[in-house]
């Protein structure tokens, strides 16, 4: 599958799975959307799954995150803070490239969805030493 192709279909998946009815914008490699609900952030990276996710429960601690769930098979971690929720996971795509996916729900009193899904992938990414840009 042709790189813009895979996107435009991850785009789709995540549009039909979520509900989002929001917009989206392609920059580069990284996918970002938006709905009333929940922000999605994903990001192409070329670690391996499981230095990804060890990356992931070095940030979550970092930032203090509670931790809920964990599925290290899959790489999946789901965390809270100050009434923030994030789940957060590794999808390996092929071709040496993995798939950060970032969804977060934020009170609106609380900093934003939107800065605060960057905020989780810029973590990963300086942990897992990789350069990362999300741009909407």
């Amino acid at each position: 599958m042709k790189p813009k192709l895979t996107v435009f279909v991850v785009v789709c998946f995540f549009t039909v799975m979520t509900g989002c009815v929001g917009f989206w914008t392609v920059v580069g490699t990284a996918v970002y959307m938006k709905s009333n609900k929940h922000e999605t952030v994903t990001v192409q990276l070329k670690s391996e799954p499981a230095e990804i996710y060890t990356a992931m429960l070095r940030a979550a601690e970092k930032n203090n995150v509670e931790i809920k769930k964990t599925n290290e098979s899959k790489f999946l971690i789901e965390g809270a803070k100050d009434n923030r929720f994030a789940s957060v996971y590794v999808k390996d795509v092929g071709k040496g490239i993995r798939q950060l996916i970032v969804t977060v729900d934020a009170d609106d009193e609380q900093k934003s969805r939107e800065e605060l899904a960057l905020e989780i992938v810029n973590n990963i990414c300086a942990e897992v030493g990789e350069k990362c840009e999300v741009s909407k």
